[in-house]
């Protein structure tokens, strides 16, 4: 994965985690039966910004800098979502 395409995934997670806070949830990403069409789709898009995130810090043939940035984006994710991931990462880390 290039750094442009590793700057889509980290600005997607971004603009997911600004539109879910204008939601007018008290706590937007996490899943509820009352969420409007809205805030599942940003909880949706939340999960697969997270998902590009854990791919590309897995990514061994990713660049050293790349894959660093995305463990700190992983880490500033809500604890539900960051720390399994990160903590996987740690056991399997070389």
């Amino acid at each position: 994965m290039n750094v442009s395409k590793w700057w889509r995934t980290a600005g997607a997670a971004v603009i997911v985690t600004l539109l879910a806070t204008g939601c007018g949830e008290e706590s937007p990403l996490e899943p509820d039966s009352t969420q409007s069409p809205t805030a599942t789709a940003a909880d949706e898009a939340a999960d697969a910004a997270t998902d590009g995130l854990a791919a590309v810090a897995r990514d061994d043939d990713e660049d050293q800098e790349v894959r660093n940035a995305a463990v700190f984006a992983l880490s500033q994710r809500s604890n539900e979502e960051g720390v399994p991931i990160l903590m996987d990462l740690a056991r399997t880390a070389r």
